[in-house]
């Protein structure tokens, strides 16, 4: 089965702030955002450790300010 993240309490656009520094654009009446994203992530029942968090969002930040 596939959830939304919104639809068990993620608030994308905070989560996407908080972990990248961005905001997210959102389509409004008659106009068109600059461009559009797709925040996806995966349901687990496992821990998954602050630790391993942080690096999976250094490796993200690295590769983003290398390109």
């Amino acid at each position: 089965m596939t959830y939304s993240l919104e639809a068990v309490g993620v608030d994308c656009g905070q989560l996407v702030r908080r972990c990248f520094d961005i905001d997210l654009q959102w389509y409004r009446s008659k106009t068109l955002p600059q461009h559009s994203m797709v925040v996806g992530g995966v349901l687990t029942s496992s821990l998954i450790l602050v630790d391993t968090a942080n690096l999976l969002l250094e490796l993200e930040r690295s590769t983003r300010l290398s390109r």
